[in-house]
């Protein structure tokens, strides 16, 4: 165990999915304390990893022995984890954390929930957004859904985005995307 250990912990925990480049960025260490430091929790079982391609960056996330050990330190309510990770949709987790990196910069962020466990209790399961995130001194939660253009696949005529987007502002949530 590093000193350093406890704020990884901590981001895998808020973040979910983060590479090398925003561990550097949300953390402000060194790069080659990072690209060391993950590899070792990777190589010691704490983390898993996955690249879209041999030339792509790795994606970290906690394995089961680092979900328990965060939940041990703190920093989640209880341990979570991710067992399988397609290299399809790494792009996608990257992309929220890339925008929870940027609203948490600003300083305006009160609250995040992005573990789809979590979620789940709360959407049904074809409405499950992204994430969840509450601004310092608002009432509300406001709902992140990341689509890239033409992903949205079609039904009755209606787009799956356009769908939720629907349901969403039925129950009068805010959303951004």
């Amino acid at each position: 165990s590093m000193p350093n250990d406890d704020k990884l912990g901590a981001m895998f925990s808020s973040y979910v999915y983060v590479t090398a480049r925003q561990a550097i960025q949300i953390l402000g260490c060194k790069p080659d304390y990072i690209q060391v430091r993950l590899r070792r929790l990777y190589e010691h079982g704490y983390l898993d990893r996955q690249q879209k391609n041999d030339f792509s960056e790795y994606v970290y996330f906690f394995t089961e022995r680092g979900g328990n050990m965060a939940a041990e330190r703190g920093h989640l309510q209880e341990p979570r984890w991710i067992s399988k990770k397609s290299p399809m949709t790494l792009d996608h987790d990257t992309t929220i954390s890339d925008f929870h990196m940027r609203i948490s910069a600003s300083g305006h962020l009160d609250q995040w929930e992005q573990w789809r466990g979590d979620l789940s209790r709360e959407f049904d399961n074809d409405l499950i957004p992204d994430a969840k995130f509450k601004h310092c001194g608002e009432p509300g939660w406001h709902l992140l859904e990341i689509v890239k253009s033409g992903e949205s696949g079609y039904k009755k005529g209606e787009s799956s985005l356009v769908a939720k987007l629907k349901t969403y502002d039925k129950e009068k949530h805010h959303t951004l995307i």
